[in-house]
């Protein structure tokens, strides 16, 4: 029963996260995602080596089935809330 329970959820996270194309970013565990990865204090110096480690301004990561998208530069922020912000509206 239990391993139904886990193979299914496995199933679910990987089709789920292949539907949608997100920025790159660190791939996560099963259900928890990347919440395992990302330090409780200075969050912010976690991110931004991922950004490096991934060539982008702009990543993504999963936090128990929900998507963040993590911005860091000012032309990553004018280019999403400017530039495109009726594309990413509904995000």
């Amino acid at each position: 029963g239990l391993l139904c329970i886990l193979l299914a959820s496995l199933h679910f996270y990987k089709r789920r996260r292949t539907s949608t194309p997100y920025p790159p970013g660190p791939k996560g565990l099963p259900i928890l995602g990347n919440a395992l990865d990302v330090p409780v204090t200075y969050q912010w110096l976690k991110f931004a080596e991922w950004t490096k480690e991934y060539g982008s301004d702009v990543i993504s990561l999963d936090l128990f089935g929900k998507r963040l998208i993590v911005l860091d530069s000012l032309e990553a922020v004018s280019n999403i809330f400017d530039k495109q912000s009726a594309k990413y509206s509904s995000r």
